[in-house]
């Protein structure tokens, strides 16, 4: 039952009762009553019909409202503590709702955000990009930018911006994440000594709420297909057998790098402390559902990569001496600080170390290592660390 329906009851019954108020008027007579109170009697009944009709259709309205009103509330709820920034819009970014994180990304509570043009937290250079790109928005294909914002009372930082146009149109939605230690990830040069420390600044993040695994020199480490390390202090030695006797090297895992089962085809693949070290375990789950975490892994396995070349370069030289040069070459770039007197090796090696890490014999390192020392291109410091000299 609607009100049209409802009306149009109410008037067939409104002219009825004329008609009969008419005929009463023009022909009195007492077999009207009879009649009448019949006519009146049937209205009665098809107004009690339409207003349990009515009735229910309240009730239902009622009951939608009341649904209607939850699912708002849920959908505010969501919004208001997700954990990412989240605006809305209209098509020239004019502010009309903000969450709490994007209030808290812009330096500004939320309600004050209401209203402002998004262009005011950026530079001149990024409102003109911004208008151009707004330009080129589609229904259906929401967009990815980077741009550089400007909170209230501190410094710029740069966020990445999923844009796209809302279903009831004329309106845009946002999602913006902070992408400052994303975009310093990327920009680490491992070829640099001057990246030791946000190596230690991220290996640092990383440790937080994990508990530390030490393993001694010379112990075995144990490898689960589920699960990657990261060395956090110390350097671990990759090998895998290539006769009953002998092993080739197939990684020296150093700070800031990663090893496991999982990134290994090899059937027979065995870890090995170098050195005294220290590890934290990352899970593959963990990585997977964490951009920032994947991000880091993408680079941490680019620089294992490298390394692995590098490696397979050094096996295959013909000459243990070149050999030698070449990893010791590899070992300054990666895991060497500077000082006064060189390049020292952050962990120490001894010449069975570095044997095993040639394919040669502990005498023939001595040997070669000897002849360097005479020429003074290497120096073992007090504490038995290896010292390279520029020109090695």
């Amino acid at each position: 039952m609607d009100i049209e329906s409802f009306s149009r009851q109410l008037n067939a019954m409104r002219n009825r009762i004329f008609t009969l108020m008419n005929r009463a008027y023009s022909e009195p007579s007492l077999d009207l009553i009879p009649f009448s109170l019949k006519e009146l009697g049937v209205a009665s009944e098809e107004l009690e019909v339409t207003l349990e009709a009515l009735q229910e259709q309240n009730q239902a309205l009622s009951h939608a409202l009341i649904a209607a009103e939850r699912e708002r509330q849920q959908y505010q709820d969501l919004f208001e503590s997700a954990p990412e920034a989240y605006l809305v819009t209209n098509m020239d970014a004019t502010i009309q709702e903000a969450n709490q994180s994007a209030a808290n990304l812009l330096g500004v509570s939320a309600k004050f955000l209401v209203g402002k043009p998004l262009a005011v937290f950026m530079d001149e250079k990024e409102r003109s990009q911004l208008r151009s790109r707004l330009s080129q928005l589609t229904n259906g294909c929401p967009q990815t930018w980077e741009i550089s914002i400007h909170p209230r009372d501190r410094k710029p930082f740069d966020v990445e911006c999923v844009v796209g146009i809302a279903q009831h149109k004329g309106t845009l939605r946002w999602l913006i994440r902070d992408i400052t230690n994303r975009k310093h990830l990327v920009s680490i040069n491992y070829n640099n000594h001057n990246t030791h420390q946000p190596i230690a600044d991220y290996i640092q993040i990383l440790q937080e709420n994990r508990f530390v695994h030490a393993y001694n020199r010379r112990e075995l480490i144990s490898l689960e297909p589920e699960k990657l390390w990261l060395v956090v202090q110390g350097l671990v030695k990759l090998t895998t057998p290539i006769d009953g006797n002998s092993d080739i090297v197939t990684g020296l895992i150093g700070p800031g790098m990663v090893f496991g089962a999982y990134l290994t085809s090899l059937s027979l693949y065995q870890a090995a402390a170098l050195s005294d070290v220290q590890l934290v375990a990352i899970s593959l789950d963990e990585i997977a559902n964490s951009p920032q975490l994947a991000q880091l892994f993408f680079v941490m396995n680019a620089r294992r990569l490298r390394q692995a070349e590098a490696l397979l370069a050094i096996a295959g030289e013909r000459h243990i001496k070149d050999r030698l040069y070449r990893l010791l070459e590899l070992l300054k770039k990666e895991m060497s600080e500077t000082n006064a007197a060189g390049s020292r090796l952050n962990v120490r090696l001894t010449h069975e170390d570095l044997a095993n890490a040639c394919g040669s014999t502990r005498a023939t390192i001595t040997r070669l290592m000897g002849e360097l020392q005479q020429q003074k291109k290497v120096i073992v410091d007090d504490k038995g660390h290896i010292i390279l000299k520029e020109g090695l």
